[in-house]
């Protein structure tokens, strides 16, 4: 069959010899077409008919849903519940509601960067073979130390002192690849909660080494300003000493007991005190910068050499926990912990 066109838009047709069999293959697609058609309207049905019925059973309390053998499963939801007018999904205050995520740190969004560079080269080297390709702890620690060293300048000597950044690679790598065997590669101080796993949250509140605060800042969200909250712990960690214990001074060649290794002085009946690690950080950097000046110079003031032997060997443990200043809690009750606290006096 062939169409020719005429004026008018009137189309004529030439019949030929094979224009039966022709017409004979349209009309039965036109059939099945039809066919097709009515199937589609039936199911359309059956869709309206199952809304009618989720929405009439959605009083009663229970939301009828379909498991692969096609039997209706039907799944009791709380009363207290409310669905999604879209996708039917029970969200109940309990669950995720009534926290609403507060804006990110200006350091969350150079995390989350970085931990998507760090996905995009595991999976540019999968097809290659295992001994050309670099280890996750290495793209690790190489972001890290990418942002600290050229983003985050101002904090080079804390995280470098701190040995920060060994202590938050583990965290840092179950974040990238959330597996069983990184998780159980974090610090137990450091381990993500059920609320971390479960709820939304900026990745700064990971970098928390107390899971009682971790929740907290989850939890109060909205009140707070991460920025500020991170840049005040950082003031905030302190190391707890008895410094009624003897400790061996390398300065003076002798075992010292009951005075305060910082200045001397008697101790409190606690024999407690607690130091805090900006103190060490300003330290050991007043002494480098006394070392650059002229000798004439005055020398600043300095902690004893036991002190700091103290402080660089908790650094150095990964079993050894800093507590937070009481001032911290002071300036945010919502995030009080018992277990994060320093209990002992200040020294001062």
């Amino acid at each position: 069959m062939s169409v020719h066109s005429v004026p008018g838009d009137v189309r004529h047709v030439s019949h030929s010899p094979g224009n039966s069999l022709e017409n004979s293959g349209l009309a039965d697609r036109l059939v099945y077409l039809e066919r097709k058609l009515e199937e589609t309207t039936s199911v359309l049905n059956d869709a309206r008919v199952a809304l009618r019925e989720i929405n009439s059973t959605n009083r009663a309390g229970t939301i009828p849903s379909k498991i692969s053998n096609g039997k209706d499963l039907w799944l009791t939801r709380s009363p207290n519940a409310s669905i999604s007018p879209l996708f039917n999904v029970p969200t109940s205050q309990k669950f995720s509601t009534s926290v609403q995520p507060t804006k990110p740190s200006r350091f969350c969004m150079d995390l989350l960067e970085m931990e998507g560079v760090i996905r995009y080269h595991l999976n540019e080297q999968a097809s290659q073979p295992p001994e050309k390709r670099v280890s996750i702890d290495t793209f690790v620690q190489r972001g890290l130390l990418s942002l600290v060293r050229d983003r985050w300048k101002w904090s080079n000597r804390y995280y470098f002192e701190t040995l920060g950044l060994e202590k938050l690679g583990p965290i840092t790598r179950w974040r990238v690849m959330p597996t069983s065997e990184n998780y159980l590669a974090v610090q137990p101080q450091f381990r993500p909660t059920k609320l971390q796993m479960t709820q939304f949250h900026w990745p700064i509140v990971d970098w928390f080494p107390f899971a009682g605060v971790r929740d907290q800042m989850i939890e109060h969200a909205a009140e707070l300003d991460l920025t500020d909250v991170l840049l005040a712990s950082m003031n905030a960690h302190c190391m707890e000493v008895d410094v009624s214990e003897p400790f061996w001074d390398p300065v003076q060649y002798q075992s010292v007991k009951g005075r305060s290794p910082v200045n001397g002085e008697g101790t409190t009946e606690h024999h407690i005190k607690y130091y805090r690690l900006k103190d060490y950080i300003d330290h050991i950097e007043n002494r480098e910068n006394y070392l650059r000046r002229t000798s004439s110079m005055p020398e600043p003031p300095q902690i004893s050499k036991a002190l700091e032997a103290k402080f660089i060997l908790a650094l150095s443990s990964p079993d050894t926990w800093f507590k937070m200043d009481p001032v911290f809690f002071e300036r945010y009750p919502m995030l009080f912990c018992k277990d994060a606290v320093a209990r002992a006096d200040p020294d001062t």
